[in-house]
């Protein structure tokens, strides 16, 4: 039976409880869940077999090696937006994929690791002002990040 979540693809590389359980929910309720493990098997599954098999029930999934020079990550981002105005529906669609270099520069690192590190470093030398816990979706925290992206 269909969910909600039908037809969204979701790569889930966490491990420990929450982020399992999370991704879990999210196949209860239609997305198709890839699991991406540690070579040899993510270490729940010897650890708490019970919960290992009720969080990932349903998933699909891949063992990656990043020791093995063969094995690179990859980030694959979509955004569908079905929309209609007057009586006329559109879709937009925007794809970014990031492939990983080797095990050092990798597409998370690329991708996440490298805007936090830009974004540390301007909070502790006072180009960021904002105190508290916030996203990056706020332009106080993106812009900069964006401009050292660019001029780095």
């Amino acid at each position: 039976m269909p969910g909600p979540l039908d037809g969204l693809c979701i790569v889930d590389c966490s491990s420990g409880a929450a982020g399992p359980q999370a991704s879990g929910l999210l196949c209860d309720y239609g997305a198709e869940v890839i699991w991406v493990e540690p070579a040899g098997g993510d270490p729940s599954r010897a650890l708490r077999p019970a919960a290992a098999s009720v969080f990932n029930r349903g998933k699909l999934s891949v063992t990656l090696d990043p020791s093995k020079p063969d094995d690179k990550d990859m980030i694959v981002m979509m955004h569908e937006i079905k929309f209609r105005v007057q009586n006329s529906e559109s879709i937009v669609k925007s794809l970014l994929v990031v492939k990983g270099e080797d095990s050092v520069r990798t597409a998370m690192a690329k991708t996440v690791g490298l805007p936090l590190g830009i974004a540390t470093k301007l909070i502790l030398n006072g180009a960021i002002k904002l105190k508290g816990l916030h996203i990056p979706t706020q332009k106080e925290i993106y812009e900069p990040v964006l401009n050292e992206l660019v001029i780095g």
